[in-house]
Order: structure tokens, then sequence, then C-alpha cells
């Protein structure tokens, strides 16, 4: 399952990095991707050293997605935000000796780790920016790409998340919008389950969306949801 995570995290961040037109990036999420069958040890440390140690290529952690830096993108803002919270989850899976399917640290910048339903679900629904540190207060959108991405990733019950991404996919932000509706694919993939009855309707519907990210990442989410389910064979 761990082995699963962390090549799903680098596929992800690989098509990102792909849609957007790195060119620096790129190659070494290809050589990783490529590696992904050696053992889980030997892979996150491969994994941590090409990213996060600082070496030749430099540390990924501070790849920023902008116009300015050759990169083919639209909305900045939204798009780092996603590459934010995934890079988040991957440093988590390289960087620590992660104990069953959720990490306990604090997701980010928050000051306390949500344990229950209830608790994730103010992360998820607050209109407020939170506070870091008493100094400075966080973008609302920011936060529910982080805690969308993290629950993703880390949450056991599969069907509470399922349900937060449907919640998410009729959000007012375009990118939202075509986030959870790649979460869904995501989970497909990390507990080989969706609830198809309810999410595939709902995808089928965001193929009609009137922004064109959200068509794509729609039927990509139901290309690779019917690569592990097999819904429509």
């Amino acid at each position: 399952m761990i082995a699963d995570r962390l090549f799903i995290m680098l596929t992800r961040i690989r098509r990102l990095l792909s849609k957007h037109e790195d060119t620096y990036w790129l190659p070494t999420m290809k050589d990783l991707t490529d590696q992904a069958g050696i053992s889980l040890e030997a892979f996150r440390t491969k994994v941590s050293e090409a990213l996060f140690s600082g070496g030749p290529m430099g540390n990924f952690s501070d790849l920023t997605i902008m116009k300015v830096n050759g990169h083919k993108v639209e909305n900045e803002r939204e798009t780092n935000f996603e590459l934010a919270a995934l890079r988040a989850v991957l440093f988590e899976e390289v960087k620590y000796d992660v104990h069953g399917e959720e990490a306990k640290r604090p997701i980010k910048h928050f000051g306390t780790y949500p344990i229950t339903h209830a608790e994730w679900e103010v992360k998820l629904t607050s209109d407020i920016p939170e506070i870091i540190f008493g100094a400075f207060t966080r973008d609302p959108l920011e936060v529910i790409f982080d805690v969308l991405v993290w629950i993703t990733f880390y949450h056991s019950d599969w069907r509470w998340e399922q349900d937060w991404c449907l919640h998410f996919t009729e959000h007012s932000n375009s990118y939202v919008r075509g986030l959870a509706a790649t979460c869904l694919a995501d989970l497909a993939r990390l507990h080989r389950a969706l609830d198809t009855g309810k999410v595939i309707p709902r995808l089928q519907q965001l193929l009609n969306d009137p922004d064109v990210e959200v068509r794509e990442r729609a039927e990509e989410t139901l290309r690779d949801i019917n690569s592990v389910l097999g819904v429509f064979s």
C-alpha cells in the first residue's frame, strides 16, 4: 500500500509538470517512476535524494510553476497550491517512517493534526483563513487544496473522502472542481474501490462543465477509474 501511494504521488506530480511543460524536473520524475519496482526503502531513498537533498538538481521544494520560468500555465495561484499540496504528502512519505495509513504530524502549517471527521470538516468548510503561528493568514482556497490532497492519501475512510471529493466538484472555483475529480482517481488507485454509482454520473456531468480544465480532468479521471475498476468493460 505504501509503495502504491508513493508511486501514485510521483505520477500525479509528473502529470502536473508535464501539463505545464516543466523541462527541468520532468526527466527526474520520469526516472523515479521508472524505478518504482525496486524495494520500498531503496525507492524512498532515491526519491528523497533526487528531490529533497539539495543535490546537483537543486531542491524540489523550491519549485514554483510560473510563466516567467518558461512554464505553460494560466492560473499560477491554483497550480502552485496543487503542487505544494502534492509536495507536502510526498515529503511526508519519503522523509518519515510512516506507520499505518495516516500520517500524524500537523498538516503543513496547521497547529494541530485533525483526528475526527468533524475536525477535518472544519478545515474543509471554513471560510476564515487560518492563523499561522499568530503572524499571518492563509488563503482559504489553499487550505482546501492542502486538506483535500492530504486526506486523499492519508485518510483511511475512502467513502468519507469520496463524498468530500464529490462535494468539491460543485465548488465555484474551477481548479477546485478539477482537483476534486482528480482525487477521485487517486482514491480508486489507492483503495481499489469507489461507489461508482455515485461517482461515475457526477464525472459524466463534469464532461459538460463550462471550464475546459474541469472537462479534461473529468475525462482523465474516468479513464483512470476504468483502468483500475473496469467500470466500462
